[in-house]
This record gives C-alpha cells, structure tokens and sequence, in this order.
C-alpha cells in the first residue's frame, strides 16, 4: 500500500488486489520497528542492510510530520528510540522508532480506499504471452495494465511464476511469542550476547499489555512449551525487573518471505537493497524489512521511466470500505 500511495499521488491510476481484509499476513505480523541498521552492526561492524537502513529513521520521520513521500501524519509512534541490552547490565540506545503498525495499515488505507478491491488473485487468473501479462481476473473484475506490480510476500512465488519471472523464493517460518501482561509495560528493546556476528538474542516491543518477542528466538526449533520456556528465561535475564506473574503466553506461526538466492547463506544482512526485478511489464517486489519502504518506492519509480499518468484514469470504487486485520498481539475479541 506504501507504493499505491506513491504512484496514486503522483496522479496515476491505481488499483489494489489485496484479498478480503487489508494489511497483509507480514507486515501485521512485524514488530513495527523502523531500523536505522544499527541492529545489524551491534559489532561494530557495517553490513549491505545496516547501510540500506541507515537513511530510513529520517525519511519515516519526515512522511509521520507529513513532510515525506507519503503523509503518515496520525499514525501512533509507540516509542522514538530503541534500546540494546547487553551482557552483565550493559544498555544504549539506538536511534530507532517503533510505530503501531495497525494505525499505519489503516493511515495507508485511507487515500487509497476506493482502490482496494477485495478480492485476491490466484495465479491461473492471470492471462499472458511471453511479452508479459495481458490482463488479470481480480474478483469481478479484468484488469488491464500498463504495469502489473507484484509485492504479494509469500502470495508472489506462484503470481511470479506464472507472470513468466524466474525468481526463486524462501521461506523463513518464524515463531514470535506474545506474552500478554496484567498491566501494561514500556519495553523496546534489543537484547545481545555481545558475541561478534551474533544477531539479538531478542528483541521485544511493547502493546498494550502485551509484549511482542521476536529477533533470534524465533527461529527456535522448539515446541510451544519448549519455546516458552526459552523466552521466559531470557525475559527474566535481561528484565529481572519485569513481573511475568499471572502472564499468559501464546506462540504465533509467522511465514517470512524472501527472494532465495539473493543474500548469501541466506543472511538477510546481505541484502544492500530491496529487491525489484522486471519483466516484460510486470515488477516484482520484496521490501525486505517494512523499514525499507522508502526505498523500496525509489526503486519502483525508477522504474516507471517517466510515464505520464493516462488522462482516462480509473476513477475506483466510490464507497468502498476496507476490512482490516488484527496483529497477533492485539487483544483478543470478545
């Protein structure tokens, strides 16, 4: 929806085939942390991604005052810095931002309202020669196209394929934990073994009365009570302070998906951009990090090669209301 704003804005018809509810299986699932890629040099040592990010804070800040590329102005920030906990007591802070990423989904919503269509689009809907796609069946709909952009997370392996790109992709299954507190807390935090290379241990973000956990941990091969044994150990290390009495605690199955290939070893602190690649008149995109979706609009809009807007642009669908989904750690509905 970042780049439905972008191109909207510069007057260009768009619309969005999004499925029944708004704001994507991984991105409600992230943490909402806007990385200034000092995560990925907690060592010191730079990295592609910790160069990549390293513009993101300042360019977030500038579209939440309404001063950016896209007018985030009434999306909650959570907290305007992120701290690291580090072996034997060690703490500083990074300068990082945390944003509710429910209020982002439903602030990129609005501009775009009339253009979301509700419905997805399988793979065998999409009609094509060799020279790209002609045209697409999206619920009621046929769509024709000057340009057909696919930034569908694990949805674009089949929509690519099919499209005639020859991008292989990964999955990264991921298992955060919500950990659901009697009063709410205020914690953004990275948490590091101080170890060269190592990634956080954890890194935890505060909602509510719940806690997000995610970083290193989710990777864990564990079972639920295994992997709940886990965080809490490492919750009571690094927060000594924090009272998980009376806590609950829920895994959450998360599917993280990347182009396979493009980071070696599959480390994603390779990765020097976004990626996008073309074919034909298709783009397909993975953001990467919801950080990068700045720079992810930069790279699409050179893209574009100065295409002017069509005159008899698509007017949407007056009326049209979004349904949203729920992060996992929102509370649960009554």
């Amino acid at each position: 929806m970042w780049l439905a704003n972008l191109l909207t804005g510069r007057g260009y018809s768009v619309a969005v085939c999004g499925g029944n509810a708004v704001g994507g299986q991984q991105t409600l699932a992230s943490q909402g942390i806007v990385h200034g890629g000092g995560k990925y040099a907690l060592d010191g040592r730079e990295s592609p991604l910790s160069r990549a990010l390293a513009d993101m804070p300042g360019r977030w800040r500038a579209c939440l005052a309404g001063d950016g590329e896209v007018d985030l102005r009434g999306v909650q920030v959570l907290s305007q810095r992120v701290a690291v906990h580090g072996p034997r007591g060690a703490r500083r802070e990074l300068d990082d931002l945390v944003v509710d990423v429910s209020s982002l989904v439903s602030r990129l919503a609005e501009p775009v309202a009339d253009r979301l269509l509700p419905w997805s689009v399988p793979a065998d809907s999409i009609a094509g020669t060799g020279e790209g796609v002609d045209h697409l069946e999206c619920g009621e709909y046929a769509i024709r196209a000057d340009t057909y952009v696919f930034a569908a997370g694990v949805g674009n392996q089949s929509l690519a394929s099919r499209a005639g790109f020859d991008v292989p992709m990964r999955r990264r299954p991921l298992k955060q934990l919500v950990v659901r507190l009697p009063r709410p807390v205020a914690v953004f935090a990275h948490c590091t073994t101080g170890n060269v290379g190592d990634r956080p241990e954890m890194t935890v973000t505060s909602h509510g009365n719940a806690l997000y956990v995610g970083g290193g941990v989710a990777d864990d091969v564990a079972g639920p009570d295994g992997h709940i044994r886990v965080v809490r150990g490492l919750l009571a290390r690094y927060f000594p302070g924090l009272d998980l009495e009376g806590a609950a605690f829920d895994v959450v199955s998360v599917e993280r998906a990347e182009p396979a290939g493009v980071f070696p070893d599959a480390d994603i602190r390779a990765a020097a951009d976004p990626f996008v690649a073309r074919h034909a008149n298709c783009l397909l995109c993975w953001p990467i990090k919801m950080s990068l979706a700045p720079r992810l609009g930069d790279l699409v809009l050179a893209q574009w090669h100065r295409r002017e807007p069509l005159a008899d642009a698509w007017p949407g669908l007056p009326g049209s209301r979004p349904v949203f989904d729920r992060p996992p750690y929102s509370s649960p509905l009554c």
